[in-house]
């Protein structure tokens, strides 16, 4: 029997090293790649001491003052408050990014208090980010998904399995990946099977971003959430992101009314 975890991780790092802990969700790329600059790809920090960070999950900044990332990178499975308080944003090496304080955390109301469902969420910034173009979101629920490729970027592990911890690391990660058709996933996630490309995401990815092109411009339709467990980001199931479009009209309306 295969089960799935959430892939947030902490991670300690500014200067040199860094170290991450399962959680219960998504960890890093697998077999990826150094990326692109993503300015508008978010890490989520829970202390800065100013010599060292430590960080758990990544996000997206889709508005001037609000990231969108996984509902368990902001509460603990109790339902307890994780402790983030601060968003690095504008610079693939997230200790050199623009920090926004944490002013507020939006979750879908009926299942607010409920860990493991509708693992979305957004984080209002106690002021806007200027100088970074947020990234654009898909926001009709109709994509024939099945054989599109889609990027996933993380700061997360980058080796499967257990036992790499310090395969974390500070600069920003890329993969691509071929989404599944719908019918083969929840009716609120989209999935890929790693298998096909040997990529995957993995702790401390959680609450990052799947884009896809369109018209040469990267679009968010994905929030990573959850991996296989046994073996740790092995594959052995389909990994699943939250869907984006799914959840645009709660995304709009909470951003419209807060």
């Amino acid at each position: 029997m295969h089960t799935r975890i959430f892939l947030t991780a902490l991670l300690t790092a500014l200067f040199v090293a860094t170290s991450e802990a399962d959680y219960i969700r998504v960890k890093r790329i697998i077999n990826g790649t150094l990326a692109p600059s993503v300015p508008w790809a978010a890490r989520l920090i829970t202390s800065n001491s100013g010599y060292m960070i430590y960080s758990q999950c990544g996000g997206s900044l889709i508005n001037a003052q609000w990231v969108l990332t996984a509902k368990h990178c902001l509460i603990n499975p109790d339902g307890t408050d994780s402790g983030v308080k601060q968003i690095a944003v504008g610079n693939n090496n997230y200790a050199r990014g623009k920090l926004r304080r944490v002013a507020a955390k939006y979750f879908v109301s009926h299942t607010k208090f409920q860990y493991l469902a509708d693992d979305i969420a957004l984080i209002k910034l106690d002021r806007p980010v200027y100088g970074v173009t947020p990234v654009k979101i898909q926001l009709q629920n109709n994509l024939d998904y099945g054989g599109m490729w889609a990027t996933i970027y993380g700061w997360g592990h980058t080796v499967e399995g257990a036992g790499h911890d310090d395969s974390s690391t500070v600069d920003l990660r890329a993969t691509s990946v071929i989404l599944v058709d719908r019918r083969y996933c929840e009716p609120n996630k989209i999935c890929f099977d790693p298998n096909l490309t040997r990529t995957n995401a993995c702790v401390g990815d959680s609450g990052g971003p799947m884009v896809y092109n369109y018209n040469n411009e990267q679009v968010l339709l994905g929030v990573t959430s959850t991996v296989s467990a046994q073996p740790l980001c092995s594959g052995a199931i389909l990994t699943g992101y939250m869907s984006v479009p799914y959840y645009a009209n709660w995304i709009r309306s909470t951003i419209r009314n807060y």
